[in-house]
């Protein structure tokens, strides 16, 4: 009997200017989100996603050989979270996942089993998925990576441009500290979008005097904020998994033709290895009440790429 062989395309994006190329594959229907490393007996965040609300879920274990979770798999259907968001192409979806917490108890590798759903009829499963649990973890300089984008290179006037700012870490607790901008309020086309109050443009963006030049420049048509940084995937870069999370997509239009240039964003960032270093920074204090400090953080300043288009 003659051999069937089947071909497997990929295709790789690769961005010079950020220093990494991510492989592009077909969609994950069901995937799981954790911390690529973790150190063993400290809890960490566990995340399964998906890309549409399942009917459905099973697994053959309830379990992780190797973790304790605090819900056990068999409670993920009853404990699915939705949230909205706006995509690389401007259009409107929803982002589903289950989270829990996970709490290593072993050394070496854990292979996780594989998760099951049901949509209308359909079975979609997880891809082969682990963690590599050691004894201790190194943060080092590139352990965060900033990506900003833009769906196209070349516009026409009418065109929404579509920007994307995206954040890959080899740790899932962090935390952005906001850029000490002053209040502002950006209206968008139609009065339909307002970024006011303490928060602003420049704030979520990490890009000081981006709200001005798009309030000169633009008009702002739509606009998804993860505000919360619940919305993760995993994402192979080079050939190391990165825990994905999208800072903001942002529709523009342009009010006039030329050439146009996005600074790049910085954030500087509380790392923390697992849940359990996070939590370490709340010091009870003799009233009942808890001091905030910044023990268990490693500090990081990361910067991306700038992003340039044009509008003919």
């Amino acid at each position: 009997m003659a051999k069937k062989i089947l071909l497997c395309v990929t295709t790789l994006i690769c961005a010079s200017v950020s220093g990494f190329c991510q492989e592009k594959k077909e969609p994950n229907f069901i995937q799981y989100v954790v911390q690529p490393e973790v150190e063993i007996g400290k809890t960490t965040d566990f995340y399964v996603r998906f890309a549409t609300k399942p009917d459905s879920i099973w697994s053959e274990t309830d379990q992780i050989n190797g973790l304790i979770l605090t819900d056990g798999l068999s409670r993920i259907v009853g404990k699915v979270n939705e949230s909205n968001f706006i995509d690389e192409n401007g259009k409107k979806k929803s982002y589903f996942n289950f989270y829990t917490y996970a709490k290593p108890e072993k050394l070496g590798k854990i292979d996780f089993p594989v998760l099951t759903m049901k949509v209308k009829g359909k079975e979609y499963k997880t891809r082969p998925f682990s963690i590599h649990v050691v004894q201790q973890l190194t943060v080092g300089a590139d352990a965060i990576k900033l990506a900003l984008t833009s769906d196209k290179a070349v516009y026409s006037l009418k065109d929404t441009i579509v920007i994307s700012l995206y954040e890959y870490s080899r740790f899932i607790t962090i935390t952005r500290k906001k850029n000490k901008a002053k209040k502002g309020s950006l209206t968008g086309k139609d009065n339909e979008i307002r970024i006011s109050g303490e928060t602003t443009l420049d704030d979520i963006a990490g890009i000081r005097g981006l709200e001005s030049y798009v309030a000169k420049n633009f008009e702002l048509v739509d606009f998804d904020w993860d505000a919360t940084g619940n919305r993760k995937s995993i994402e192979n870069i080079n050939g190391t998994s990165y825990v994905k999370t999208k800072v903001f997509t942002a529709g523009l239009v342009a009010k006039n033709k030329g050439e146009f240039k996005i600074e790049p964003s910085e954030f500087e960032y509380e790392v923390y290895k697992s849940n359990t270093d996070y939590f370490s920074k709340f010091e009870p204090q003799d009233n009942g009440r808890y001091k905030v400090t910044d023990k268990g953080a490693t500090q990081l300043q990361v910067k991306s790429q700038a992003i340039e288009f044009k509008v003919k």
